[in-house]
């Protein structure tokens, strides 16, 4: 920090400029990257260590980072005890989550944001590999027309075997 500021106002402006317009033109040097907290996929913060609830923070023009977490404090809320169906009092982590939606559309986060709670609910999950259930799977565009076309093939295939059974008899 002190050899910055004894840098000129000029040169350290230029600098940040010829910064930003590498990171726009995606030819931004790896070892920058490699240091640059804002070229993430997902950017995390503690509110707690100084005595903070969550946030909404923005994200960043500069950078990757497509989703920023601001985790809050601790609060003793009444909620539903999943075994018994009682209300009592339990701790409840509030998040405040920001999304970049030109990443993806608000169905396949909500999806994600389903599974991060999931998972919050049950760390040891984590411990094997997850293996999505097909009813939660979501597919692109390209990939649908894929399976139409299999499932197509494959109703034809049966057809004519069935046609070829008939004809047998």
């Amino acid at each position: 920090a002190k050899f910055l500021r004894k840098i000129p106002n000029g040169l350290l402006k230029f600098a940040v400029n010829v910064l930003k317009w590498m990171d726009r033109h995606n030819c931004m040097p790896k070892k920058i990257i490699e240091v640059s907290p804002f070229h993430t996929s997902c950017f995390l913060t503690n509110m707690k260590s100084i005595s903070t609830d969550y946030v909404y923070h923005h994200l960043y023009d500069f950078g990757t980072t497509g989703m920023f977490v601001g985790l809050g404090k601790e609060h003793v809320e009444p909620v539903v005890n999943d075994v018994t169906k009682e209300i009592e009092p339990g701790k409840v982590l509030r998040l405040g989550i920001v999304i970049d939606e030109r990443i993806c559309d608000g169905f396949y986060y909500a999806k994600s944001i389903k599974l991060i709670k999931k998972l919050l609910q049950n760390p040891e999950l984590l411990e094997e590999k997850y293996v999505i259930p097909e009813k939660d799977k979501v597919y692109t565009k390209k990939q649908i027309r894929a399976k139409k076309r299999v499932a197509k093939k494959e109703l034809k295939r049966k057809r004519k075997e069935e046609n070829a059974n008939k004809i047998c008899i």
